[in-house]
């Protein structure tokens, strides 16, 4: 591959909306290649990592798939170490000869991200090294609060209380990051900043989590559009394409590429839950555009 600048279509967003699905999605285009939440890295490549749940997306620990034993091949991973680094050159340097590796073994020539972090995203912007499309998803925060509380929920009721600690450690995780409140608060946050940092620039795009699952060929060919390209059948078929990507949700471990809206929060969250969040989202609902009562999101 020559040095010119990798492009790179990169997620922005808050946790658990939509961005493993979309992700893998984009990933199943002939022209892409996709590694999910490559902020990860440190977490599944690094020796002293803590992390048991190493497994890429093909099902086999990262450390035993060929695909990531091609990708050592080029560029030492054990060696690399955090590639979140806030020097802008070491950054630049890390994550250009590492996804430089990754396109060389896909042979691919454009490069999807999920991360969803601002500050990775602004480096690569500051970068010379690399042509970026943002990609923005959000997805309605209440739906977001309750996807937070019921993997929590989930998790003690399948490890128990200590065993759910023991998860929080081994994955860099705060027990408040699964909280309603505090969950709308981070999306509110993140959100905002997005907009403020990023909806003026040519190359940033909004997609709603929820025009997705009702349209994502529309939405799909709204991003494609963007770097030039035409969607593909197999994009839509994507459980059936080898992935190698780290990170994000256990849908990437299915099997499964239906796509379809999950509106169980709408039922399920208690009418306090229901009202105090929509009053504390709700110039952001507006922005975009999100209605207040339920029976106007069935």
């Amino acid at each position: 591959m020559s040095s010119s600048k990798i492009p790179v279509i990169y997620i922005l967003g808050s946790g658990h909306s939509g961005s493993t699905l979309l992700d893998l999605i984009i990933g199943s285009h002939s022209e892409i290649e996709s590694a999910g939440e490559i902020s990860n890295f440190i977490y599944y490549f690094d020796p002293l990592s803590k992390r048991k749940d190493k497994a890429c997306t093909c099902g086999l620990p990262v450390d035993k798939c060929h695909y990531w034993g091609e990708v050592g091949n080029i560029i030492d991973l054990k060696a690399l170490g955090d590639i979140n680094v806030s020097d802008h050159c070491s950054f630049e340097k890390k994550n250009y000869e590492l996804i430089r590796a990754i396109l060389k073994v896909s042979g691919k020539s454009l490069f999807c991200e999920s991360s969803k972090s601002i500050s990775r995203l602004e480096n690569y912007l500051n970068s010379q090294r690399f042509s970026v499309t943002i990609v923005h998803l959000v997805r309605d925060p209440r739906a977001v609060a309750y996807s937070h509380v019921s993997k929590r929920k989930r998790l003690i009721e399948s490890q128990g209380g200590q065993g759910y600690k023991k998860w929080l450690k081994e994955n860099n995780k705060k027990d408040e990051q699964y909280l309603f409140f505090p969950t709308l608060k981070g999306w509110r946050f993140i959100n905002e900043e997005s907009i403020k940092r990023f909806s003026q620039k040519p190359e940033y795009l909004l997609v709603r989590y929820e025009d997705l699952a009702a349209y994502p060929r529309r939405e799909v060919r709204r991003i494609l559009n963007a770097i030039d390209l035409d969607v593909e059948d197999a994009q839509f078929e994507f459980s059936a394409n080898e992935h190698h990507n780290i990170g994000g949700n256990r849908m990437r471990m299915s099997g499964s590429h239906e796509i379809k809206k999950d509106i169980r929060y709408i039922n399920e969250l208690s009418p306090t839950e229901w009202w105090m969040g929509t009053i504390y989202m709700f110039r952001m609902l507006q922005r975009f555009g999100y209605p207040v009562n339920r029976k106007n999101l069935i």
